[in-house]
């Protein structure tokens, strides 16, 4: 029994690699994309182009070099001061933070993260009081919000009020509007000023 199973499996071993090579040898019309037994790959002849074709052809287009950037301070800038530029007081002449010429670019990320206002200094609106700060703080207590009235609009506040905007369907920016003080004064019953 054990000799008849041997020669069964051997007899099957052999009739698959027998079927297998039949198939590589014979059946299949096309190359293999990766044949065990590659022949040698031809070698690629590229075509010298003619000198006529050469001269016909169009000069390559080259791409601009980048141009330094022009001068940001007055030293690199070379200009003929006037005589009256030139009596000005030197403390006069400084110029102010806001137009500092090494003066770090604004960054509108680091400021939202900071909780500063991303629009420039002279749009801003006025900043409200405390008392005003104060007192919407304790509206948006006493709606349920979580929040530690403190007289301060800090990024808390500003995100308290976005999230009560979302709340009753309105424009979220988080800033102090009249609209948005009303509204806080008529749903909470306190009196904000």
């Amino acid at each position: 029994m054990r000799r008849l199973f041997s020669v069964a499996a051997g007899a099957l071993c052999i009739a698959a690699l027998g079927g297998i090579a039949f198939n590589a040898l014979s059946l299949q019309k096309t190359r293999h994309p990766a044949p065990l037994f590659a022949h040698a790959p031809a070698t690629l002849v590229i075509k010298e182009p003619a000198v006529a074709e050469l001269a016909a052809a169009p000069p390559p287009i080259l791409a601009p070099r980048p141009q330094p950037a022009a001068p940001t301070r007055a030293e690199d800038v070379p200009a003929a001061k006037s005589a009256a530029e030139e009596k000005v007081p030197a403390a006069a002449a400084r110029p102010t933070p806001a137009d500092a010429p090494d003066a770090a670019p604004r960054d509108a990320i680091s400021d939202l993260l900071l909780g500063k206002a991303h629009e420039p200094e002279t749009m801003q609106a006025p900043a409200p009081s405390t008392r005003t700060v104060l007192a919407v703080q304790k509206a948006l207590v006493k709606l349920g919000f979580v929040l530690k009235p403190d007289g301060v609009m800090g990024a808390t506040t500003h995100q308290v009020i976005e999230r009560y905007e979302r709340d009753h369907h309105r424009v979220s920016n988080g800033e102090l509007t009249p609209a948005l003080m009303r509204r806080l004064a008529a749903d909470s019953g306190e009196p904000i000023n």
